[in-house]
């Protein structure tokens, strides 16, 4: 699931919650939280952009729609494939709240 946000990214700063950002690239920071019970927060900040992705390990869905509802002012999607890779090729679908 990604839930994505558009604005002043420049000094959000998750290292106190999320620990240190992930070294990527210039001007992008990527932080990841193993959630347990196979659930992984990723947040990638770049640009301007920032999307929280959420990845269900097991295939259930419940947690990602309880997620989903915390966030009832942004549109979330979803997409299910068997590799990471499948996430810039499939079609995300948008989760109706």
């Amino acid at each position: 699931m990604s839930i994505p946000y558009h604005g002043i990214t420049d000094e959000l700063n998750f290292d106190t919650i999320l620990g240190e950002a992930k070294p990527f690239d210039i001007d992008v920071k990527v932080y990841i939280n193993d959630m347990k019970s196979d659930l992984y927060l990723v947040v990638y900040i770049a640009y301007g952009v920032m999307f929280y992705l959420f990845f269900q390990i097991d295939g259930g869905r419940r947690k990602l729609k309880d997620i989903a509802m915390k966030f009832n002012d942004a549109d979330p999607y979803f997409f299910k494939g068997k590799f990471i890779n499948d996430l810039l090729s499939c079609k995300w679908r948008k989760i109706y709240q």
